[in-house]
This record gives structure tokens, C-alpha cells and sequence, in this order.
């Protein structure tokens, strides 16, 4: 009798086996977060420090900031778009088919970089093919570990606000900024693309090596099997005004912190920052962004008022920031305020998914994944074009910071009035004050509604 029952468990582990879901030994899931995090550092840190490359790039293929700037804007344009193609891929694949050709997609659009004879051959190999593969390692990653960590809500959100990203972006830029100065931007790239392939190679043996199977998902808070969901009435919903609001909100946010990524070094070395100064800006920049995000993770149960009107109050600051950034030349003054300028980021990165399922409900997930998703593409499309033809036409970046600036003005007015509207002129939709539920409630629910999302939105 005993054997049978020894047998019986051998058998079910053996299937639990053949199923990312079924990872269940603690060290065994913490180990795959690890590799998991380690793949953000390394391929969606180098993304973020493109802007350390920004001013090579026009000097060696004596371009305008305009068009250099169509590296970013396409890279960071795939790295959020990236995520239909991503998904579809992994209906059909296992993620560690799908991490290995991220892996490999990535390593060889750097390759291809580094020998390009005009900027052409860069915009399409670095910004269409190394943006998607950054978009492959962070959406394989935040599958992982929502599956993982169902009902671990601290782990799930360590990944879905992209902290190892940050940290990479953090530790990452001193070290890309020697390197470029040592033996120049196509050597750099060289050898990134080597240590992307080795490490990655690494870390993505580490994912499921089977598709996943397709079951349902006991919640552990209600006791109840979640089966196929009725897709939301979207058309409907485009309707609503608020909708446009939060559209309005996210489109300019994302416009003006898009500077940060790709025009930012540049800017630092305008005003008469040193190679290693500017690179130093950018990390004190992660930095800040990194410090919010892990202060939101362990500080969210303690927050008490509703996560929408957190966020005008992080865009009015980085308003502010911005502003700053114009009124001096001063290298320690600029550290500090790129520490400043990276807190509210980082808490606007880590809450602008969860606000959105505060102002839609989180029976309209999709929704609020179309609405980030799509605004937060184009938002990374044309700011960097805008902000580099109106240095092209000044000479300068003050304009592109005071254009900044607007923009988040205006993302903050229009990201108070999304629930002041529902509140006044559609009630029946307001979900805010009735439905008040903390951050960590959230992020529960957050990794029940990713296994049914068709589409990803990556948040940086």
C-alpha cells in the first residue's frame, strides 16, 4: 500500500516535471530567478545606456541628432511593440526556444552593428532587431516568473517593474563609458555581443525547456478554478473619455522620459560633463529609479491612498527636475538632481500598470495593457526625433527639457482629471474609492491576469 502510494507521488511529480508551472521546491524557483534577473541585467541594461553611444554615433557617421536619434526611438518602439510577436511565439514555443533566438537575435544585430558603414545599416540592425530582442528577454522573464511566484506577489513584482533592468542600467554605465573611451563604440559592441551570447546562453538553460501547458489556475485566496476569461468590450470602452485621459497622460509622460534614455548622456556632455561625468549621471539616474522601485516593493501594503493620485504628484516632480536640469552647470548640483530625476520614474514605472487597473478594474486588464502598450510605443517612437531636431535647430537641449517639462504638465493634468471625471460625470464606472485595494492585492491579482493576457506591456 505504501509503495503504491510512493509510486502515485512519482508519477504526479514526474508530470508536475513537465511544466514550468510546477516548480515548486523554493531554492529551485529562486534559482531561476536569479538567471532570470541576470538576463534583464545584461540585455535590457546595455538598452538602457544607449545614450552613451548617442554622440559617437553622429561623429563617426556625421549624422544629426534627429536621425541618430532613430536608433532609440526604434529600439525602445520594438522593445514595447516587440511584445505581440513575442507572445505569439510563445503560444507555439517553449521559453527557452524563445530566449534562445532573443539571445541570439540580440547578439547578432550588435555584431552587425559594429561593421555598418552607414547609419542605415545601424537603425535597422540596433533599433528593429536588438529592441525586440530586449523585449524577448524581458516578457520571457516576467512569464517565468508570474508562473513561479503566483502566490509570491514581492517576486512577481521585482520582475514586472524591471528592476534588474535598472540595476544593469545602474551598474553598467562607468564600465560601457571605458570601454567606448579604451577601443570605441564598434569594439564595444563587439564584445557585448559576445558576453550576451555566453551569459545569456547561460541563463535562458535555465528556462522551461517544454511549452507550457495550458491548465487552470487555482486562486488561493478564494479556492475557486479560473477558466477561460470573455474578452472585454473594447470597442466600448474606447468610448469612454477617461480612456482618452489616461491615453493623453501616458503618450506625454512617455514622450518626455524617453529623453532620459537616449538624449540624456548627450545632454550631459553638452554642457561640459566629461566622458566618465556623463556616464556617472546616468548611473546616479538608476540609481534613483532603482531606490523607488525597491521602495515601492516593500513600502506598497503601507500605502493607504488610491495609486492614481500618487502619480501627478511623481510627473509634477519630474517637471520640476527637468526645469532644474537648465539652471546649472554645476557637476555636483547635476548628480543630485539626476538622483532626483530617476525617484520618480522609478515609482512612476513601478505603479502606472496597477493605477490603471484602479481606474478600469481588473476584469478590463486587457484594456489597461492596450491603453500602456500602445502609448507607450509610439511615446518612444517620436520623442527622440523631436527632442533631436530641435537640438539640431538650437544647438542646444534646453528646449527639449523645457519641452519636457510641458509635457509633463500636461500628463499630470490629464492623469487627475482621468479619475475626477469618472468620479463626477460617470460614477457608475468609478472604481477608485470602492474598490480600494492595497499593492499587494494588486500584484496578486496582477499574477492571475498575465496568465490570460494576449499581449504584454514591458514597464522600465
Amino acid at each position: 500500500m505504501r509503495c503504491d502510494h510512493v509510486h502515485k507521488q512519482s508519477e504526479e511529480a514526474d508530470k508536475c516535471l513537465s511544466c514550468t508551472c510546477s516548480c515548486n521546491l523554493s531554492h529551485n524557483r529562486w534559482i531561476k530567478t536569479i538567471f532570470c534577473a541576470l538576463l534583464n541585467f545584461v540585455h535590457i541594461g546595455f538598452l538602457y545606456n544607449f545614450g552613451l553611444f548617442f554622440d559617437e554615433l553622429m561623429q563617426t557617421f556625421h549624422s544629426s541628432a534627429a536621425i541618430t536619434g532613430w536608433i532609440g526611438s526604434l529600439s525602445y518602439c520594438f522593445f514595447t511593440f516587440g511584445s505581440i510577436l513575442t507572445t505569439w511565439m510563445l503560444r507555439h514555443l517553449s521559453y527557452r526556444t524563445v530566449g534562445m533566438i532573443g539571445v541570439l537575435t540580440g547578439s547578432v544585430s550588435l555584431l552587425v552593428s559594429s561593421f555598418s558603414p552607414t547609419i542605415v545599416y545601424v537603425i535597422v540592425s540596433y533599433g528593429v532587431f536588438f529592441g525586440w530582442s530586449s523585449n524577448v528577454a524581458l516578457v520571457v522573464t516576467i512569464e517565468t516568473q508570474v508562473i513561479l511566484y503566483q502566490d509570491k506577489w514581492r517576486a512577481s513584482a521585482l520582475t514586472m517593474v524591471g528592476l534588474g533592468a535598472t540595476i544593469g542600467n545602474l551598474s553598467m554605465s562607468n564600465l560601457i563609458e571605458y570601454v567606448i573611451q579604451q577601443i570605441g563604440w564598434r569594439w564595444t559592441f563587439r564584445i557585448f555581443a559576445l558576453i550576451l551570447l555566453v551569459v545569456e546562453t547561460i541563463c535562458c538553460s535555465f528556462l522551461a525547456s517544454k511549452k507550457v501547458c495550458d491548465h487552470n489556475i487555482e486562486d488561493k485566496d478564494t479556492k475557486n478554478k479560473i477558466t477561460k476569461r470573455e474578452p472585454t468590450a473594447t470597442r466600448h470602452v474606447i468610448c469612454w473619455p477617461e480612456v482618452w485621459l489616461f491615453s493623453i497622460a501616458t503618450l506625454s509622460y512617455c514622450i518626455a522620459m524617453v529623453f532620459h534614455y537616449v538624449n540624456m548622456g548627450s545632454f550631459f556632455e553638452s554642457i561640459g560633463l566629461v566622458d566618465q561625468m556623463s556616464a556617472t549621471g546616468i548611473m546616479l539616474m538608476a540609481l534613483g529609479d532603482a531606490s523607488a522601485k525597491i521602495l515601492i516593493i516593500f513600502a506598497a501594503p503601507c500605502i493607504v491612498i488610491p495609486l492614481i493620485y500618487t502619480l501627478p504628484v511623481c510627473i509634477l516632480v519630474s517637471a520640476i527636475m527637468s526645469l532644474a536640469l537648465t539652471w546649472t552647470r554645476n557637476p555636483i548640483v547635476i548628480f543630485v538632481l539626476s538622483f532626483c530625476t530617476g525617484l520618480p520614474r522609478g515609482v512612476y514605472n513601478a505603479l502606472q500598470f496597477p493605477s490603471g487597473l484602479e481606474i478600469f478594474g481588473t476584469n478590463k486588464s486587457k484594456t489597461t495593457v492596450n491603453v500602456l502598450h500602445i502609448w507607450n510605443g509610439l511615446g518612444s517612437l517620436v520623442g527622440p526625433f523631436i527632442f533631436g531636431s530641435l537640438y539640431d535647430a538650437s544647438g542646444t537641449y534646453y528646449l527639449a527639457l523645457y519641452l519636457c517639462s510641458a509635457l509633463y504638465v500636461l500628463s499630470c493634468i490629464t492623469m487627475l482629471l482621468t479619475p475626477l471625471y469618472q468620479k463626477y460625470f460617470a460614477p457608475s464606472r468609478y472604481l477608485v474609492d470602492t474598490k480600494k485595494k492595497n499593492v499587494a492585492e494588486i500584484y496578486h491579482n496582477l499574477a492571475i491576469e498575465y496568465v490570460y493576457l494576449e499581449e504584454k506591456i514591458t514597464v522600465v
